[in-house]
């Protein structure tokens, strides 16, 4: 494994780690039904965010929760990325040294 393709693989974890800090969020309304809440701080009081409903202003009509769907379709997307471009970053051939020294072995 070669420069590039380590390079390739600790930006691709450290896409998949900022997609686990800033998930994507879900909200249920009890008036609207289910929507997308957008991406914010895992750790982040998400209902802040969240739309006012004239019909029920009040909180605890809406709850909101990371949409792991889409959040696991984003993982997939980054580690196929990754894997891509550890694949199309790797050189096909073993340098000559490497296999003059294997055959003077024997």
């Amino acid at each position: 494994m070669n420069l590039a393709q380590r390079v390739a693989i600790v930006l691709g974890l450290l896409l998949i780690a900022a997609m686990a800090l800033f998930p994507p969020w879900m909200g249920k309304a009890y008036v609207i039904g289910i929507y997308p809440s957008g991406y914010h701080l895992v750790f982040a009081r998400v209902w802040a965010y969240g739309p006012v409903l004239p019909e029920h202003p009040r909180r605890d009509w809406v709850t909101y929760r990371v949409d792991t769907c889409r959040l696991l379709a984003q993982w997939v997307f980054a580690a196929g990325l990754t894997a891509a471009a550890v694949v199309a970053l790797g050189s096909g051939k073993r340098p000559a040294t490497e296999l003059t020294e294997r055959g003077n072995q024997t």
